[in-house]
């Protein structure tokens, strides 16, 4: 039986993806959230603010690259004395910078499968049809691309089911159809000191749903990190 527990391991982004920036040559780092051709997403507990014009040198892995950019936004996820208290910060690279385009399509991959696999700890209310009645639940982790939401009222595996997803906290909600992949019912979960529930994999989005949630993960991503 898949196991919440080793669900878990995955799903992280790679440190690997690293952003060291700064005015007149004195170096601070982050860590690569987001990028596009356009611009790339910073998390650090350092930030400066919109308009700053900065240097970087972007790495993934063993690639590298250099670029200027100007600051369009930062937020400040909390002002305290903690030094690893991290913010996030939006940039737009400045335009004409071939050698940065080409490295945007080089690690986009390793992001788009990072961005899918990410997990967050985050309680959801959801709905779905079991057996012609609608049930109503909670997840405990979701990512783009599945979740484990925790019920007493399981699934047989393989079953394909919609579940909508409520936002509360933006006062919105997501609606995609996902197959349950595994499950853990009740003697598994006191065993493991966790919650019964399914793991559902999501087969697809209605309507222009994964852009939607694509952008309230990414705030949860710069929050949570």
């Amino acid at each position: 039986m898949q196991t919440l527990t080793n669900r878990r391991k995955n799903g992280r982004i790679s440190k690997d993806f690293r952003v060291f920036f700064g005015l007149n040559g004195t170096p601070y780092m982050g860590n690569l959230k987001n990028i596009s051709s356009g611009g790339i997403g910073i998390v650090s507990n350092t930030v400066f603010q919109p308009g700053a014009q900065l240097d970087l040198l972007i790495k993934a892995g063993e690639s590298e690259v250099y670029a200027t950019g100007m600051v369009r936004w930062c937020n400040m996820l909390g002002q305290n004395d903690q030094t690893d208290q991290m913010h996030g910060m939006g940039l737009q690279i400045d335009k004409g910078n071939k050698a940065f385009h080409e490295f945007v399509i080089e690690v986009d991959s390793r992001f788009a499968e990072a961005r899918e696999k990410r997990r967050f700890e985050k309680v959801l209310n959801v709905t779905y049809n079991c057996a012609e009645d609608l049930m109503q639940a909670y997840t405990q982790n979701i990512s783009l691309g599945g979740m484990f939401v925790a019920t007493r009222d399981l699934l047989a595996i393989g079953s394909i089911i919609d579940v909508d997803i409520y936002l509360a906290d933006v006062n919105d909600h997501i609606k995609i159809e996902g197959q349950v992949v595994y499950k853990v019912d009740v003697d598994d979960a006191e065993n493991a000191y966790m919650d019964p529930g399914v793991g559902i994999e999501i087969l697809r989005y209605y309507g222009k749903h994964q852009q939607k949630f694509q952008k309230y993960l990414n705030e949860w991503m710069i929050k949570s990190d």
